[in-house]
C-alpha cells in the first residue's frame, strides 16, 4: 500500500491473527471424522472464521478507498497481471492481499469516487 511518494498507507493489512485463527480451524476440521458431530461444529467454525477474514478485508478496501478519494485529486488504476505476481510463493499471500488494479479494490475505489 505503498502511494506515489513511497510512505506507508496510515493502514496495516488484515490481521495475521485471524488468518493464523483460520488455519487452525481447518486444521482442527481436518482431525475430525466425516459425519461426526464434532466434525460439523467445526466446519461452522470454519465457516465463521472465514467469513471474519473476507469482511475485514472488506473494511480494509474501503477504508483504503475512501482514503485516497479524500486525500488525492486524481487516482490512476494500474492493470497488473495478478498470475505473474503470485508465481513466487513466499511473496503470493502478499501480493493477492495488497492493493491491485482489479477485483474488489477498483469497485469500492469506482463506488467511493462516485458519492
Amino acid at each position: 500500500m505503498a502511494r506515489a511518494l513511497r510512505t506507508r498507507a496510515p493502514f496495516a493489512r488484515p490481521s495475521s491473527k485471524a488468518e493464523q485463527h483460520l488455519q487452525q480451524a481447518q486444521q482442527r476440521l481436518s482431525r475430525r471424522k466425516n459425519g461426526s458431530k464434532r466434525r460439523n461444529t467445526a466446519r461452522k467454525l470454519l465457516a465463521k472464521k472465514h467469513q471474519q477474514v473476507r469482511r475485514q478485508r472488506q473494511d480494509l478496501h474501503h477504508t483504503v478507498a475512501r482514503y485516497f478519494v479524500r486525500h488525492y485529486d486524481s487516482i490512476y488504476l494500474e492493470d497488473l497481471r495478478v498470475a505473474n505476481l503470485v508465481r513466487n510463493p513466499h511473496l503470493a499471500r502478499v501480493h493477492l492481499g495488497c492493493w491491485l488494479g482489479t477485483g474488489p479494490h477498483s469497485t469500492c475505489l469506482q463506488g467511493s469516487m462516485r458519492r
